[in-house]
């Protein structure tokens, strides 16, 4: 299954149960329920659920939980706190070798971040996934 397809539709779920927090007096959806710094055994319940969703679509990569934990903070930042819904399912489509090119959601500024992440953990990842990765960079001018 394309990851987007089950992790999108969460995206959506847990902007809405954050928009309805600030509805009755809690904190703003611009605040995560879990800062990025804080523990995971702090974390409110919208971001441990899917942080486990996000790791489990791309389990199959064996990606290091530095980098892991990396993707899923920018992808709630700018899917869930952002205005981006649809970033975290896009940059796991995209680990899991299955971006959507006709989609194309991604711009040149996340292209250079997906840069420097992929250079950052290039001896840590399968050759293969690199090469994927790297192939996508260069065709949408992340390395310009």
């Amino acid at each position: 299954m394309i990851p987007s397809k089950s992790i999108s539709p969460q995206v959506h779920n847990t902007r809405r149960a954050l928009a309805k927090k600030t509805a009755s007096g809690a904190q703003p959806p611009s605040e995560p329920s879990m800062p990025p710094s804080l523990p995971r055994d702090e974390a409110g319940p919208e971001y441990l659920q899917l942080e486990k969703l996000f790791r489990s679509a791309l389990s199959r990569q064996r990606l290091p939980d530095e980098l892991l934990e990396e993707l899923f903070q920018w992808g709630w930042e700018q899917a869930v706190t952002g205005d981006r819904p649809d970033f975290m399912g896009d940059i796991a489509d995209l680990f899991a070798m299955q971006y959507d090119e006709h989609a194309d959601p991604l711009n040149r500024d996340d292209w250079q971040n997906l840069s420097q992440l992929t250079a950052d953990y290039d001896s840590e990842l399968d050759i293969q996934l690199l090469e994927y990765i790297m192939m996508q960079v260069v065709e949408h001018h992340g390395m310009d």
